[in-house]
């Protein structure tokens, strides 16, 4: 009877701890959720005195400090009306805005078949660029407000802009027709002012089409450089906007850390903002997405800040050291995510969908740098041949080094890689290239050659300027 006894009290002894300690595991687990809650709390708390939005009281607050609505509003009625079917009327035949038109139609050097519709189209939008010039003069900032609750983002507004900037490069493509060196200055420094009341919007996403919008202005400024019709004072005024533009990669800490603020409602309330009442997930996130602990969301949080702040580290003064830095960080955060195993994973979800691709980002970034840099060069080169003999033909330079000559260093304005930009002279053409960072770490002993099949061949025709004589 003892020996029964004994049986059935190990038996419930065993089956005691088949429950209790995983559930000593299972409340184990659930309590170091809770651990990084002081330092979330402490984080947002700084973020706020920081000034950065963090719920939508201070959101309201930030953009009323920071917002004209009426300009505002202004930005939004125009670029909803270059996307309109009216403009579209009246931009058929302009490759800027109709896709029916043949690149053919594109401008180039030995002809243009689309010039009667471009010019068409800034004749019959007289006022509307007259308007975008004192909005974009004005560089009063604007921010398109959402909610945090909302999950709305700022890039569908963002968006807009571009269409406005593809109106001024057709401006810029008629004053390179022309040889109008004042209308080329004016176009862009209407592209930089527009870009400057929007670059402090507070997401990446922002600054990426801002981005894109300066790169637009390059172009035509390198295809003014090009051509070879600009004097002394133009290629000094050019210069000036080139050096004065604030650029997306000198401010990646300051854009990181608005990132990290915009993100917050991803990690906050995710019972009120993203589980509706059947459990089912909303706004593109699934119930399995952040179940198996809310609580998660501390830890989630918290590895979401440990890693922005690890970008504050980026060194911005070089751009290889810049690259290189991201990608150790974007390696290790992924390698995080993965490691992290089925007890840790809820505690990453949401960071691993949130983190921006911090080592493209800043690649794009810096490959903008490099681009303004590219065309500082081209502008120091036609500044040499004004200075060598006053006239239109003067001589190239040997070498970059020759630059020196009338002050200009080229070392201070670098490519990415160890080697500097490439130069030659081929008869009566100097060319000038580097080779983008999405295709090579290092400028090539050639210039690309470039034609419809070549992979990134928008990228390696944007790195090669021909300066004629």
């Amino acid at each position: 009877m003892s020996n029964r006894i004994t049986l059935v009290t190990w038996i419930l002894i065993a089956v005691a701890a088949l429950i209790f300690f995983p559930w000593l595991a299972y409340r184990v687990w659930l309590s170091s959720f809770d651990s990084k809650r002081p330092f979330v709390e402490k984080e947002i708390e700084r973020m706020r005195q920081a000034g950065l939005p963090v719920d939508n009281e201070s959101l309201d607050t930030w953009y009323q400090e920071r917002t004209d609505p009426t300009d505002a509003r202004e930005w939004m009625e125009t670029g909803q009306f270059v996307e309109s079917s009216d403009f579209v009327t009246l931009a058929q035949g302009v490759p800027q805005f109709d896709p029916k038109t043949p690149e053919e139609s594109e401008w180039t050097p030995d002809g243009w078949p689309a010039e009667a519709a471009a010019r068409r189209l800034l004749k019959d939008t007289v006022v509307l660029r007259e308007k975008i010039r004192t909005l974009s003069r004005n560089r009063i900032p604007v921010r398109y407000r959402i909610r945090f609750n909302s999950f709305q983002t700022t890039l569908a507004h963002m968006q807009l802009l571009r269409g406005i900037a593809r109106l001024l490069d057709v401006e810029c493509d008629v004053a390179i027709a022309d040889r109008d060196s004042i209308g080329l200055i004016s176009a862009v420094q209407t592209h930089f002012d527009m870009v400057e009341v929007h670059r402090h919007e507070p997401f990446v996403v922002s600054q990426l089409v801002c981005s894109a919008i300066r790169r637009m202005a390059y172009a035509s400024i390198r295809k003014g450089i090009e051509q070879g019709f600009l004097d002394d004072s133009a290629i000094e005024s050019l210069s000036t906007l080139l050096t004065e533009e604030s650029l997306a990669f000198d401010s990646l800490r300051e854009t990181f850390q608005s990132e990290m603020a915009g993100a917050l409602p991803m990690f906050m309330n995710l019972d009120e903002y993203v589980l509706d009442d059947t459990g089912n997930g909303s706004n593109g996130f699934s119930r399995s997405l952040v179940t198996g602990s809310r609580r998660a969301r501390y830890n989630d949080i918290a590895h979401y800040i440990e890693h922005i702040q690890s970008l504050s580290n980026i060194d911005t003064k070089s751009l290889d050291e810049a690259i290189a830095q991201a990608e150790k960080s974007e390696e290790e955060l992924m390698r995080n995510v993965r490691n992290a195993g089925l007890l840790g994973a809820p505690g990453w979800i949401v960071t691993g969908v949130a983190a921006p691709a911090i080592a493209a980002i800043v690649s794009s970034f810096a490959e903008e740098k490099v681009q303004r840099n590219f065309l500082m060069h081209g502008l120091a080169i036609r500044r040499y041949q004004l200075k060598e003999n006053h006239q239109e033909h003067g001589a190239f330079p040997d070498s970059l080094e020759a630059l020196s000559q009338i002050g200009f260093r080229s070392k201070d304005w670098p490519t990415i890689g160890p080697k500097p930009f490439g130069y030659r002279i081929e008869g009566e053409t100097a060319i000038l290239w580097y080779t983008p960072n999405r295709v090579g770490k290092e400028t090539q002993a050639d210039p690309p050659s470039v034609n419809g099949s070549t992979p990134y061949a928008d990228q390696l025709s944007g790195a090669v300027m021909r300066l004629k004589k």
